[in-house]
């Protein structure tokens, strides 16, 4: 790497991590070691002695503000040239004491300096960029002037204590306003479902086609777990999470007089409504999962996949692009070479080697347990989940505790030997019980319930 040594910048300080340790450059961290190393042999190769400054300790309450106000004394320039710099916590110390600077273009930098205008962005791997800029400071002191002033004064505007508290708190405010306090409007209307989200501190959440009800007619177990939760009382939320639509749930559900769920997480993932009849939807996750979505745009890429065709349009939705897959010429692979240039927006399930939805990144099952889990403070250690295909998968590899029901598709097979899921021997609602007893559900919930 060439390196042009500009005169009378003054002492410059290195990182902390390199100054922190105060001991032999062998016993540093691997990183640390290479990256003083070398800095200390471009030192000797460019004969930089008496112009760098490496104290081997140093006091970071006291010395390293005054090593940011002699830089700024002496009409230097604080850079910070990393690959890539999270946030950028330096940038902000120096600016506050009047520094100049020049930083990476990747990371935190890239907000904080067009905020405080106070210096340059460069591209950390571009060393007459890095050059240019220093050059524009130092050599051109009504810059460096402004950049210092600027610094100073935004510094404290955009990032002191009282604006970040004042923008932390109108997140705060936002995020209420969007979800309507708890998230759901007119929830009084459902008043044994609001109490109960309030005050339970469990949670029971299962799929139903072949989980809580077999497709072939074996409901072994069913009558047993319709008792149970018709007792729950307020001892633990039941949920459903299911790739049906709304009107499908419903017609399911009194088909085989399963009792009213306190909450309905709908078609994998894309809706969360409350009840079962008034049906309150969580406009909060609607607008979570709506980030970086283009339905028509995603929807045309995924057709260029050979052997996906739509399903219906009832079993569509704004958040869920869903296709019958013809086995015989499906490539997953190919499905995802046709999504490349969404893939970071999207989430992929493919179940039962037939169906294929698309839905977006932050949306599935598992993800809408998870964010009940935290709205309504339900521990996820405190929640079991109940599945049996692949679009149940994401439910299980969080720290909910699963139950796979004995009739699963060979999708889950992985999860075998995983911490907190359970393969129960039962099929369906069997499983379920099988599953509350393995985990002793109703005993942590409700001491005197039976399973």
């Amino acid at each position: 790497m060439h390196m042009e040594v500009i005169p009378n910048c003054g002492p410059l300080p290195t990182s902390r991590y390199l100054l922190a340790s105060g001991g032999d450059i062998s016993e540093l961290a691997h990183d640390a070691r290479e990256v003083l190393t070398e800095i200390l042999l471009l030192m000797d190769k460019y004969n930089l002695y008496g112009k760098i400054a490496i104290p081997k300790t140093h006091d970071s309450r006291l010395e390293v503000p005054e090593m940011y106000r002699l830089c700024a004394r002496l009409k230097g320039v604080f850079v910070n040239i990393a690959l890539t710099e999270p946030f950028g916590l330096t940038i902000l110390e120096a600016t506050a004491c009047g520094c100049p600077v020049v930083a990476t273009n990747h990371g935190g930098p890239a907000e904080i300096l067009p905020r405080c205008q106070n210096g340059f962005l460069v591209d950390p791997e571009d060393t007459h960029a890095i050059q240019k800029a220093l050059r524009n400071i130092l050599f051109n002191p009504d810059q460096w002037k402004q950049f210092s002033h600027n610094g100073v004064s935004l510094v404290r505007e955009v990032y002191g204590w009282t604006p970040h508290v004042d923008q932390y708190m109108s997140v705060v405010h936002a995020n209420r306003e969007a979800s309507k306090g708890y998230g759901i409007k007119n929830i009084h209307k459902i008043p044994t479902v609001q109490h109960r989200l309030k005050v339970a501190e469990h949670m029971l959440v299962s799929d139903i086609d072949g989980t809580l009800i077999h497709e072939k007619g074996h409901y072994d177990g069913l009558d047993e777990l319709r008792q149970i939760l018709d007792a729950r009382g307020n001892h633990y939320i039941f949920g459903l999470a299911t790739g049906r639509s709304l009107e499908l749930t419903r017609s399911i559900l009194q088909e085989f007089h399963i009792p009213s769920p306190d909450f309905v997480i709908c078609s994998v993932g894309s809706y969360i409504y409350y009840g079962l009849e008034e049906s309150l939807i969580d406009k909060g996750w609607e607008q979570f999962i709506a980030y970086q979505w283009s339905r028509d745009r995603i929807s045309l890429l995924a057709q260029t996949a050979p052997g996906l065709v739509p399903q219906e349009d009832d079993k569509q939705n704004a958040f869920k692009i869903s296709f019958y897959v013809n086995p015989e010429i499906f490539e997953m692979h190919l499905l995802e070479e046709a999504l490349k240039p969404v893939r970071r927006r999207i989430n992929v399930v493919y179940s039962r080697n037939a169906y294929v939805d698309i839905l977006p990144r932050r949306c599935s099952k598992g993800r809408a347990v998870r964010y009940l889990s935290q709205k309504w403070a339900i521990p996820l250690k405190n929640t079991i989940v109940c599945g049996d295909t692949g679009n149940d998968l994401d439910m299980f590899c969080g720290s909910a505790r699963g139950v796979i029901v004995n009739n699963y598709s060979p999708d889950l097979e992985i999860l075998k030997g995983t911490k907190n899921n359970f393969f129960a021997p039962g099929i369906s609602a069997r499983g379920i019980l099988q599953g509350l007893d393995h985990f002793q559900f109703l005993q942590q919930v409700h001491p005197s319930a039976n399973p």
